[in-house]
């Protein structure tokens, strides 16, 4: 079965190749290498020019770019790269900047919410925003009221359904045949959460020699 493997230059990618073995690959071109699926939604297939980022929901997702017409706006739900980090959008027909207004913030996930000041900066349909101190969800289309506020009925208090901490199994040395801990892949080992950093891992985390290829992550 074929495996894609992307090259990364810092966290964007080069170049696709296809191949069975990683180990291979690097042997002959270097480079850092990370598998990506055509099929999978977190592990998308990814080409040429986007973005990574280890550390998001998704994976890979194209570079931002302005819109400069109605027509290049971005939707709720489309995923982009920038500034390092993946964003997603969650205001309809979005043409400002991530990190600006309109995106997902890349590390909580949710938004702050922000007094929408002219047309097309609206809430949508289902939109969540982190407001004084509770999470929401927008239950009708161009939203433009404060959650929580007195008499404002348009959001939704969903703080109590907020999603749990992940949990991630439990580390176990390799029996010497089946997968092998890939890049990404996140296990608990004495009482820590840790993320391998490099592809065919075996080695123990927090292991002597092992600080380059483990690192503790927040759970």
């Amino acid at each position: 079965m074929a495996r894609y493997w992307v090259q990364l230059d810092g966290n964007v990618v080069q170049r696709v190749i296809v191949c069975d073995d990683v180990a291979w690959i690097a042997s002959r071109l270097g480079g850092t290498w990370v598998e990506t699926f055509i099929d999978d939604p977190v592990e998308q297939y990814a080409g040429p020019g986007f973005g990574w980022d280890d550390g998001s929901q998704y994976r890979f997702a194209p570079q931002w770019v302005q819109p400069l017409a109605a027509e290049d706006a971005y939707q709720p739900g489309a995923y982009v790269f920038h500034a390092g980090a993946i964003w997603q959008c969650v205001v309809a027909n979005c043409v400002w900047e991530p990190g600006v207004f309109g995106f997902v913030d890349p590390v909580s996930e949710v938004p702050k919410w922000i007094q929408p000041l002219g047309a097309g900066m609206e809430y949508a349909l289902n939109a969540e925003v982190f407001h004084a101190g509770k999470h929401w969800r927008s239950n009708t289309p161009a939203n433009v009221w404060e959650p929580g506020a007195e008499g404002i009925t348009q959001w939704d208090d969903i703080t109590s359904n907020d999603t749990p901490t992940p949990t991630y199994p439990a580390w176990a040395p390799w029996p010497g045949s089946g997968p092998l801990y890939q890049i990404g892949d996140r296990v608990t080992h004495n009482e820590l959460v840790w993320e391998a950093t490099v592809g065919n891992n075996v080695w123990e985390p927090g292991s002597p020699g092992t600080e380059s290829l483990w690192k503790v992550v927040q759970p």
